[in-house]
């Protein structure tokens, strides 16, 4: 499993100026992912690039991959790449679309 550098960035942003119930959820999202990198479990892939990580995560889908998202508008950019979504259902449940 990997991570892309820009993702950490995009949560702590989201945190700090998202709404309320988003701040929520992700930093339960950045510490979940903070947990997986301490324990090696996640791999951060870094970017040297300046495009937004979404547009960085498209480019890297392919029908071996597998994208980790709620995002609406990633996940159908996604989709068309050949990609495959895992998203949370009933905030408890990982389901693969």
């Amino acid at each position: 499993m990997f991570i892309i550098d820009k993702t950490m960035d995009e949560l702590k942003g989201i945190e700090i100026l998202g709404k309320t119930i988003d701040k929520q959820a992700v930093k339960l999202g950045r510490m979940l992912a903070e947990s997986l990198i301490k324990q090696k479990s996640l791999k951060t892939i870094n970017s040297y690039s300046k495009k937004h990580v979404d547009d960085i995560i498209v480019s890297k889908a392919n029908n071996n991959v597998y994208v980790a998202t709620q995002d609406k508008g990633l996940k159908k950019r996604v989709k068309a790449e050949g990609a495959k979504i895992i998203t949370l259902k009933q905030k408890k449940y990982l389901i693969k679309e």
